[in-house]
């Protein structure tokens, strides 16, 4: 298996188990946001840019759920047009 295939099945497993609330279309579209513009450039990186490239969608996933996705729409809306 390819390095974003395997990517791509782990973190749609653990959007499912940390996002069970939010439907496929959501959890896809989280996943979109999460690989970038390029999703296929994962399958070129050596093992440190890959290693600091997943720890970087792992922050980012983490900022995401617990400043957005675990708070009201509006609450959540606010929240961003603060920062």
């Amino acid at each position: 298996m390819m390095p974003l295939d395997a990517l791509m099945q782990e973190w749609r497993s653990r959007l499912i188990q940390d996002c069970p609330e939010q439907s496929e279309t959501v959890r896809s579209a989280i996943l979109t946001w999460l690989l970038g513009k390029d999703p296929q450039r994962i399958n070129e990186m050596e093992p440190q840019g890959l290693s600091l490239f997943l720890r970087g969608m792992d922050y980012r996933f983490r900022l995401l759920r617990d400043r957005y996705l675990r708070e009201s729409p509006e609450r959540a809306y606010q929240r961003l047009i603060r920062r």
